[in-house]
């Protein structure tokens, strides 16, 4: 992370090498765009083979997103740090152009889905796109583990050696490789990000790319035009609501007025779809976080009053949607089964698998390790896939040591989000987005003792808290600089 030191010989540097920097970039990433219109062009997909022509065709979006973005004329935004954005953007989501069909078993024998090996020849084209960015970039690679974000750095490192002793170690590698890439882009990104204004324009891609993943995610359902499962909820109920109430959360930081007026329209239309997905989705967690994360922005924002309407409208639209969504049929056979008491099977998951975390308890059983938790361990009746729980998931695959710098990177953020609420002027957009950056903190905590949602593969759950431990650190130091201090700011975006 860069200190304020590091900041202020950033803001001194000539405006030819962010120039420069910017050119190299979009140089770079225009010649690799021409290379992929050229084989996209030249080569039948017949040769290519359909997961081959896949891969192209998604590394091709990339490429030209970045094209698209780069050709945006925005002076005050640098190439460099429009084409770091959009790669954040394009990370969070990508995961929903890959299938995962297949069982624990063939994965854990090596035999996985060929849509995984596109997914991480994707992850090796974001690599081979950093490395542009980071030449010349005005923080560079050395200062991974300057300040706070050294937490982060830290974790990586355990997490990528860990992957020598977990039962796949080419597995574990492979996602190592995606959590380093989203370190160093994060890194990257902050470089880029000295002021509110920036803040916001990073919040924003983020917002746009968590949409555009939950809408293809709802539309793809399961393949064969069926949205919702046998149990009446949509598919992959439990990921699909906690991630609509984030965008739920994201969508009020960002566009709710700072002066009281109301909340703008499109806090209104996305946060009110992303509210109907979260319910008709039917994840209990998710649902349980984002209802009693947007009650604590609103009781921050504007008082228990409007809290209270948030939660009258809730549950009367909630009531609207059980009723005319498949969701009560969900309801009457989760009340038959009477696994309430269990946490839908995931307590019996914790009690088998304690044991087999006090077999390793200082250095765990290897990154991502837990993927396998239920072929490994006895007494596990179901696929599980991971810890259903990100400090058990940490501790299971990376032991105290990987449970502590969570920790860390958890107690760091919660400081950093709460010194912004108590320092910054309510009328101030700084304390909206403290406010709101902190719902989402607690959103995702929540989530997390029920999930996986950190600690684990770099899905875009974990990627959004790695994300938003930047933006606290970037909040927490323009609240303390007085001269960043502009009251009332508008929320303009940088793309």
């Amino acid at each position: 992370m860069v200190d304020s030191a590091l900041q202020k010989d950033q803001a001194r540097l000539p405006k030819t090498t962010a120039i420069a920097s910017g050119l190299r970039a979009a140089l770079v990433i225009g010649g690799l765009s021409v290379f992929t219109a050229a084989v996209l062009i030249l080569t039948p997909l017949s040769a290519l083979g359909l997961e081959s022509a896949h891969v192209l065709w998604v590394g091709a979006a990339l490429l030209a997103a970045l094209c698209l973005a780069l050709g945006l004329g925005r002076t005050r935004v640098s190439n460099a740090q429009k084409a770091a954005f959009v790669l954040w953007a394009f990370l969070l989501f990508s995961e929903q152009f890959f299938s995962r069909v297949g069982t624990i078993d063939s994965a854990f024998a090596g035999a996985f889905n060929v849509s995984a090996y596109g997914e991480a020849v994707i992850w090796v084209l974001g690599f081979t796109l950093l490395v542009p960015l980071f030449i010349g970039s005005p923080v560079p690679i050395r200062h991974l583990f300057s300040g706070n974000y050294r937490w982060v750095v830290l974790f990586g490192a355990v997490c990528l050696i860990s992957c020598a002793y977990s039962p796949r170690p080419f597995f574990s590698a492979a996602w190592a490789l995606k959590l380093w890439l989203v370190i160093l882009l994060l890194h990257l990104c902050s470089a880029y990000i000295t002021d509110v204004e920036d803040i916001d324009a990073f919040l924003r891609i983020t917002l746009w790319a968590l949409t555009f993943l939950i809408v293809n995610w709802v539309l793809q359902g399961d393949g064969t035009n069926r949205f919702f499962d046998e149990q009446g909820r949509l598919y992959g109920a439990d990921g699909l609501s906690a991630s609509s109430g984030t965008l739920l959360l994201l969508s009020l930081t960002l566009y709710s007025s700072t002066r009281g007026q109301g909340l703008k329209k499109t806090a209104v239309i996305v946060g009110t779809l992303a509210f109907i997905v979260m319910v008709v989705a039917g994840g209990k967690a998710g649902i349980l976080a984002g209802i009693v994360s947007a009650l604590l922005f609103f009781t921050f924002r504007k008082g228990v009053g409007s809290a209270a309407g948030f939660l009258a409208a809730a549950i009367v639209l909630g009531a609207v949607l059980v009723i005319v969504s498949p969701l009560s049929k969900y309801l009457h056979i989760y009340s038959q089964l009477d696994q309430a008491g269990t946490l839908t099977g995931r307590t019996p998951l914790w009690e088998v698998a304690f044991p087999a975390i006090l077999q390793k308890p200082v250095i765990g059983h290897g990154y991502v390790s837990s993927t396998f938790v239920s072929v490994q361990v006895n007494g596990i009746p179901w696929e599980a896939g991971h810890m259903h729980n990100g400090f058990l998931e940490a501790l299971y695959n990376n032991g105290l040591i990987g449970l502590v710098l969570i920790l860390g990177i958890l107690v760091i953020m919660g400081r950093n989000l709460l010194r912004v609420i108590r320092l910054a002027p309510r009328t101030d957009f700084r304390y909206q987005l403290g406010v709101g950056c902190f719902a989402i903190y607690v959103d995702l905590l929540i989530n997390g003792l029920t999930n996986a949602s950190f600690a684990g593969r770099a899905w875009h759950p974990f990627m959004l808290l790695l994300g938003l431990f930047v933006i606290s650190e970037k909040l927490a130091e323009v609240t303390s600089d007085e001269g960043s201090s502009r009251e009332g700011i508008g929320s303009q975006s940088a793309f």
